[in-house]
């Protein structure tokens, strides 16, 4: 299951592991930070959102098996 929290209209967060990896290496995004969620410990990757970030997410999501 793919986990993407919008905090607002400027950043979210990935906790999916392989859209960090089409986010980076396909796409040439930089993550802002990476971490751990201190209420249930699973690691997240803060991006600085956009338009063009926003359809990448939205057509991986359509289009994984």
């Amino acid at each position: 299951m793919t986990t993407i929290k919008k905090i607002n209209e400027k950043f979210f967060f990935c906790y999916d592991v392989k859209l960090f990896r089409v986010l980076v290496d396909q796409y040439g995004y930089q993550y802002i930070t990476r971490a751990i969620n201190p209420k249930d410990n699973r690691p997240f990757s803060l991006f600085e959102r956009d338009s063009r970030m926003d359809n990448i997410i939205i057509n991986w999501t359509n289009t994984r098996h």
